[in-house]
């Protein structure tokens, strides 16, 4: 959101216009929450709804808001709207998930997983 809109949390958005990417979770629960949803097929796009006036939020992945916004001048709640782990995708049948989802549990039990997360300032929700 632009600093000025008044806007601080996800209670405040009610009755309030919000951007989303069209096919993204954020799509899904701001629809299932009752709002007033502009979709996009590109992220940018949902940007520049803001951006141009159009909506009063726009809600994405916390990664991408954080990396967009600034250049934007836009602000970025601290709030989340949801809390969604990441996915990985293979090929029906690969030969490759067994070994991945083994060094995955290894990594995620000893620490290695939230540790990158933070090393990077990422914030972790885990699985």
């Amino acid at each position: 959101m632009s600093a000025d809109s008044g806007i601080t949390g996800k209670a405040d958005l009610e009755g309030k216009k919000v951007s989303v990417q069209t096919g993204t979770t954020a799509e899904d629960y701001c629809m299932a929450n009752g709002y007033e949803v502009l979709a996009f097929t590109a992220n940018n796009d949902a940007a520049s709804a803001l951006t141009g006036g159009k909506v009063d939020a726009w809600v994405v992945d916390n990664e991408v808001a954080l990396a967009m916004a600034p250049d934007l001048g836009l602000t970025v709640l601290d709030e989340a709207m949801t809390a969604e782990p990441y996915a990985f995708a293979f090929q029906k049948g690969s030969e490759l998930v067994a070994p991945f989802n083994e060094a995955l549990d290894a990594l995620l039990a000893d620490g290695t997983v939230e540790k990158i997360f933070s090393d990077y300032g990422v914030t972790y929700v885990g699985p």
